[in-house]
């Protein structure tokens, strides 16, 4: 049967249109509908919302909508359908298109090709303008052969898995790696190494060899003070075949890979600690089950030597956790270490040989000359007299050297040198009687705290006949120091112990004595 004049007329004036344009470049996107329907569906409503972002509209000519049916029906009433398909599509995309842009739109009528349900459909054909000669320049200069750049290569990033909590989660039937990269890493740390998490790292598809990229997360610590974790994921299957990569340009020499032992950061920003004034058999600290490699070694410091066992303890609170005590110098305790998988050439001991944790880490004595004022309560015998001296001090690490003069009470000079060796130091919270747990980043330098000492002082007393004194004392004394540099107040103490009278004006020998009192700073000299 031969096609209605109306039809022809149809597919010549489609055809003479669509040849305007074979000398410009097109793109074409195709809208599917149900059958009969001339209705947009919700998830072609969904493709159409794309074209912002699929094409580039700023060079846009025109856009043709062409409406088509499927070959059930008449013709009319499939011509029909189509014109109302391509009007219902050209509208909706009015709003995703540059003002003014040149709109039409054609119906076809009914096609028989292929699948019916690829039939019903409205192709949205998009032309571009036609570039200009300069531009063509352009394009065919850069469609000249060019050297091919050399592929980059995937290796391991040793760093990253050396330094990260790995555990294993079920998700469904597939069994996935959580790598939990601790955020003190990306920081400055003690350790030395800042871990750079803004590097792009991948995982190679054990299935498809597809280098694909991670995505990091932030998860909080159990440490409120500590920056936040990097948490990622991937399949067992590609952690245990290829790890963690990271991409590398140039010369790709693939790190041969070694064991070392550094420290565990991961593990050592969950421990907890726990204060006590008894530390001579090191530092009791706990770490979480999940932070602890149940097979692996672990030791104190970087030393190879003798691993430490983890200590078990009964409970419901206590067997969530593992402990052990730190060994400690001057107030800081050493980090835990074990052998971990690394670059050859590329382990990490820039922190093993100091300290690690500042746990009861007490401010350094403030070694500068002082100019300060003492005053306080000097007892000898059944004496005991007011007096205030100025003068000079000087500390070192464990000592403290005054020389000062002055007057008591009775308006008597008083001239005193006095040395003293402080052989214990404690703080406060050594004294707590709840022994709760803390974390390290909690605990600030300590400026104020206690020190005993052992000590002799050379006291010279004016006065007239039987009132002269000059007093050679031993005293052991507790003082509280502030270390601040800015401090005022710097010290207060009390002492006491015996003493000889050397000018034999004193009829006991020995005798006791006390000394009660406060140093307040006036200068400090340098910075």
């Amino acid at each position: 049967m031969r096609p209605p004049a109306v039809f022809t007329r149809a597919v010549t004036l489609l055809t003479l249109c669509c040849a305007l344009h074979d000398a410009a470049a097109q793109d074409t996107l195709s809208v599917y509908f149900e059958f009969g329907k001339w209705r947009i569906p919700r998830e072609e409503q969904k493709t159409l919302a794309t074209i912002p972002y699929r094409f580039e509209l700023s060079s846009l000519d025109s856009v043709q909508f062409i409406g088509m049916a499927d070959s059930i029906g008449s013709l009319t009433s499939n011509l029909k359908l189509s014109h109302r398909r391509a009007t219902e599509v050209a509208d909706h995309c009015r709003k995703h298109l540059p003002l003014h842009t040149p709109i039409s739109t054609y119906a076809t009528g009914a096609i028989d090709q292929g699948d019916r349900v690829l039939n019903r459909r409205v192709d949205i054909v998009f032309h571009l303008k036609p570039a200009s000669r300069s531009e063509q320049e352009r394009l065919e200069t850069l469609h000249e052969p060019q050297p091919l750049p050399e592929p980059p290569c995937y290796v391991s990033d040793c760093d990253l898995m050396s330094r990260c909590i790995v555990t294993s989660f079920m998700k469904g039937r597939r069994e996935f790696m959580e790598i939990e990269a601790p955020g003190r890493l990306s920081v400055p740390n003690p350790s030395g190494a800042v871990l750079d998490m803004n590097v792009t790292r991948y995982r190679r598809s054990a299935d498809t060899n597809e280098h694909i990229r991670l995505k990091w997360t932030r998860k909080p610590s159990r440490n409120k003070k500590a920056p936040a974790s990097f948490i990622t994921s991937l399949p067992k299957a590609d952690f245990d075949r290829y790890g963690v990569l990271i991409k590398k340009d140039g010369d790709c020499v693939v790190p041969t890979l070694d064991t070392c032992v550094r420290i565990d950061h991961a593990l050592m920003q969950e421990l907890q600690y726990r204060p006590s004034f008894n530390i001579s058999k090191g530092l009791l600290v706990r770490a979480p089950r999940y932070a602890v490699k149940p097979n692996a070694r672990y030791f104190y410091g970087c030393r190879p030597g003798v691993p430490f066992e983890w200590e078990q303890r009964n409970g419901k609170k206590r067997s969530d956790h593992y402990y052990t005590r730190l060994p400690l110098w001057l107030g800081m305790a050493q980090g835990i270490s074990r052998e971990m998988i690394s670059c050859e050439s590329h382990c990490d001991t820039t922190y093993c040989r100091r300290g690690y944790l500042r746990c009861q880490y007490r401010a350094k004595p403030d070694v500068a000359y002082k100019i300060v004022v003492e005053g306080g309560f000097h007892g000898q015998g059944n004496d005991d007299l007011p007096y205030i001296m100025l003068g000079s001090s000087k500390a070192g690490h464990s000592s403290l050297a005054t020389v000062q003069v002055g007057i008591d009470s009775d308006l008597r000079p008083l001239i005193s040198l006095r040395y003293q060796f402080h052989f214990l130091e404690f703080s406060s919270q050594q004294l707590d009687p709840t022994q709760a747990w803390h974390w390290p980043s909690d605990q600030a330098t300590i400026d104020r705290y206690y020190r005993t000492y052992l000590g002799t002082e050379l006291r010279w007393r004016g006065g007239e006949a039987g009132q002269g004194l000059l007093e050679q004392n031993l005293h052991l004394g507790i003082a509280h120091v502030n270390e601040k540099p800015s401090a005022l107040l710097t010290r207060i103490f009390l002492q006491g112990g015996v003493a000889i009278d050397f000018s034999g004006r004193t009829s006991d020998q020995p005798y006791l004595h006390w000394s009660v009192g406060t140093f307040i700073r006036l200068y400090r000299f340098g910075k």
